[in-house]
């Protein structure tokens, strides 16, 4: 009895957690992580303040971790299914853009609220993670930075100082579906990954 017991706790304790995540994502989305309240985000879950912090003890930043977490976890999926196979190096940019894309298809509000409130256009990929989240998120970009050296080894892609050509292809890529998401307008994922692959490739591509 003790032990289904315990599990029957876990269980409660675990769905809980999730009902946290998926709603403190409204009010860390609208006001941003450093605007939101550890009491705005009861709030939003309808939770008090006491059960909140029993569920995180770590409090917004927890919670923050715990959102992040699930996106970290779907860009290795799409990365790993959008990488293999690759024919060459132009291929991988472009498998990468897709993966990408799929991420911020799943997890707009998500990916609005790291690169608007946290990580910026162009900088750091794993800046305001944990070690093993930032560890993770690069990892899943070093095949297509190798593909940018590679290329630019073998005359592909135009030859940038270390690190600059995969910062251009993380602000395209943010910047695009940036406005893509908090425009009125808003384009399909296909039409905004056609701009990207189109502003990116027209800047790195060796013109024959």
């Amino acid at each position: 009895m003790g032990k289904k017991k315990e599990d029957r706790k876990k269980q409660e304790k675990d769905r809980n957690r999730e009902e946290v995540i998926s709603c403190a994502i409204v009010p860390f989305y609208k006001k941003g992580y450093r605007g939101v309240t550890v009491p705005e985000i009861a709030a939003a879950v309808e939770f008090g303040v006491g059960t909140l912090y029993r569920l995180f003890p770590g409090g917004k930043e927890e919670i923050y971790h715990a959102m992040m977490e699930i996106v970290v976890r779907a860009f290795e999926k799409e990365i790993e299914k959008h990488m293999n196979g690759a024919e060459n190096e132009v291929d991988m940019v472009r498998r990468y853009i897709r993966a990408a894309a799929a991420v911020y298809e799943a997890y707009p509000r998500q990916m609005v609220m790291y690169v608007r409130d946290t990580a910026g256009v162009g900088l750091d990929l794993g800046f305001g993670l944990t070690k093993e989240f930032a560890f993770r998120y690069r990892a899943c970009a070093a095949h297509v930075e190798q593909a940018l050296i590679k290329g630019q080894e073998k005359g592909e892609f135009t030859v940038l100082p270390p690190g600059m050509s995969m910062m251009c292809l993380r602000s395209a890529i943010n910047g695009f579906f940036m406005s893509s998401l908090e425009n009125e307008e808003k384009k399909t994922i296909s039409e905004t990954v056609g701009l990207i692959e189109t502003f990116f490739f027209n800047g790195v591509l060796k013109k024959n």
